[in-house]
């Protein structure tokens, strides 16, 4: 269940549909309260891309196709990449003013190809990422480079590379990527009968033996004491997604 609280700050008029995830009160307390608070109390294996789902399954009818819509970290402000740190006001002002559709916040990744660049921490990722798609009926080269979307004077390439779900995106567009990607998708890796790929989804992805963070709670909300390949697989739909659309894209800040 999504409980979506509204706080409605005046001075920002662009963070009407612009929610972060709270999973607990420590994470709450780190949602910035000019943002929607989307409280995701269950845990899945997919972490924010079921709430993700939740969301365009209970108040996407109430959206306007040109609102802005982002379904972020409780840690956004801090783990969103840029050039210098982001404030609310510069975001607002910027969403209010950009000719763009989608306006991405990993503008430092320039991995040309972040599909394949995931079998250096996950075996066979590239591999089960092509039996998803595929079953999921997407016709998608993985070996497709990232597009380039411009060159800054410093001579730093600019991918169209989204990490984390770090993006925000006009209704239109955001209902799109779900439609046509993440939901069936989602299916695809939710189906008991997908034996070979959920047998790949479910290994222990690493990523607690890189970060250290506790997983204790987990095995009694998913299954496992660790994170599986799940939301590392789904954090890369946004790429692949924004290769296959003729669609107006940028990196935060730069117009």
């Amino acid at each position: 269940m999504y409980l979506i609280k509204h706080s409605k700050i005046t001075e920002f008029t662009n963070f009407n549909h612009i929610y972060q995830i709270g999973y607990d009160d420590n994470s709450k307390k780190q949602c910035f309260r000019g943002f929607q608070l989307l409280e995701n109390n269950h845990l899945s294996p997919f972490f924010e891309n079921t709430a993700i789902l939740g969301l365009y399954e209970t108040r996407y009818n109430d959206i306007d196709s040109d609102d802005w819509v982002g379904v972020l970290s409780p840690k956004f402000f801090q783990k969103a990449q840029s050039f210098k740190p982001i404030t609310a006001i510069d975001l607002d002002n910027f969403l209010g003013k950009t000719k763009k559709d989608v306006i991405g916040f990993s503008i430092r990744q320039t991995q040309r190809n972040i599909i394949l660049q995931g079998n250096m921490y996950h075996k066979d990722f590239s591999k089960v990422f092509r039996m998803i798609i595929d079953e999921a009926g997407i016709d998608y080269d993985i070996r497709r480079g990232t597009k380039k979307l411009f060159v800054l004077p410093s001579g730093h390439q600019v991918y169209a590379n989204i990490f984390s779900n770090a993006v925000i995106a006009k209704k239109w567009v955001y209902e799109k990527y779900i439609k046509e990607v993440l939901k069936p998708c989602y299916e695809v890796m939710s189906d008991p009968n997908n034996e070979e790929i959920r047998e790949i989804i479910w290994r222990d992805s690493g990523y607690t033996r890189l970060t250290k963070r506790d997983t204790s709670s987990f095995k009694a909300q998913i299954g496992v004491n660790y994170y599986p390949y799940h939301t590392f697989i789904c954090e890369r739909f946004w790429t692949m997604f924004l290769n296959m659309n003729d669609l107006q894209i940028t990196q935060y800040p730069y117009e």
